[in-house]
């Protein structure tokens, strides 16, 4: 309720909390990982920090994510890596390609989902801004 916060700044990190349940969300988390890591390789993230500075936000996380993930062996190749090795261990352990093809489905989802998680964050963001700058209160004088 404190008037700083836009509610839906909230929405990523509460997401992020996908993390707290690895065991059931495991296809999901790795998924997730590999549309974060990829962001980093293409304009989402140099946009990302154009937005950023804009709106006075301190941009260093972006640029070293910009700066460590790369397709050939950064963040991005251990992501692809890990889904490749998980989907193996789930048809090694099974035998059982449609439940790998379900896996991969649910993976699937989880890389979907990361533009869906911010949506709501990005378009607040301007909102909030220009209500607060045209329609606040008027400052007291202290008389």
């Amino acid at each position: 309720m404190h008037p700083g916060f836009i509610d839906s700044a909230f929405d990523l990190p509460v997401f992020m909390l996908l993390a707290s349940f690895s065991r059931q969300f495991l296809p999901e988390l790795l998924g997730l990982n590999m549309a974060i890591e990829i962001n980093g390789l293409g304009k989402g993230y140099l946009q990302l920090v154009d937005e950023w500075r804009y709106w006075g936000i301190d941009t260093h996380i972006a640029r070293i994510h910009i700066a460590i993930d790369n397709y050939a062996s950064g963040h991005t190749h251990l992501a692809k890596k890990a889904i490749h090795l998980y989907l193996d261990e789930v048809l090694q352990c099974t035998g059982d390609p449609a439940l790998r093809d379900r896996h991969w489905r649910r993976i699937h989802h989880g890389f979907k989902s990361l533009p869906l998680a911010g949506t709501r964050f990005k378009m607040a963001l301007p909102v909030s801004y220009m209500l607060r700058r045209f329609f606040r209160c008027p400052e007291s004088s202290g008389r």
